[in-house]
């Protein structure tokens, strides 16, 4: 938790999140909101909201309290043609926010699985502007630096 080192988010393969307390060592939230594979976590800067990714191309937001349903279920990489939309997984997200407040999402992979590109990193600002930077080798994780 980026405010509160006590908390921290455990992921598991199967698509639960646990909010687990170390003071008092035990979950104080499990967020459950897809049957699809989970590959990451990361924290907004405020610690109110988090951001899972999964193996179908799917971005979660998630409320760290109250609320454990999701947020928000984003399919970035998806058009309004895909019948059968097939994704690769997006291995590591990133939430993050620029110096005016506005979000910043950063993530690798998760493109359409007969997309030519194979590794990318792609960038959204405030829901808006894409960008897809294609990596010539494979990519195995990445660090914002502010």
């Amino acid at each position: 938790h980026p405010l509160d080192s006590s908390k921290l988010l455990v992921g598991f393969d199967s698509g639960l999140i646990v909010l687990w307390n170390l003071k008092i060592k035990r979950a104080e939230f499990h967020f459950y909101g897809t049957s699809e594979t989970l590959s990451s976590v990361g924290w907004f800067f405020d610690g109110k909201q988090f951001i899972s990714s999964h193996n179908n191309g799917s971005l979660i937001i998630w409320n760290a309290k109250g609320d454990t349903k999701p947020v928000n279920i984003l399919h970035p990489h998806m058009s309004e043609s895909d019948l059968v939309p097939r994704y690769n997984m997006i291995r590591k997200v990133s939430w993050e926010s620029m110096r005016n407040g506005e979000p910043l999402l950063i993530f690798s992979d998760g493109l359409p699985s007969d997309c030519m590109m194979k590794d990318a990193i792609t960038i959204i600002r405030n829901n808006k502007l894409k960008t897809i930077i294609e990596m010539k080798e494979k990519i195995i994780d990445f660090l914002i630096i502010p």
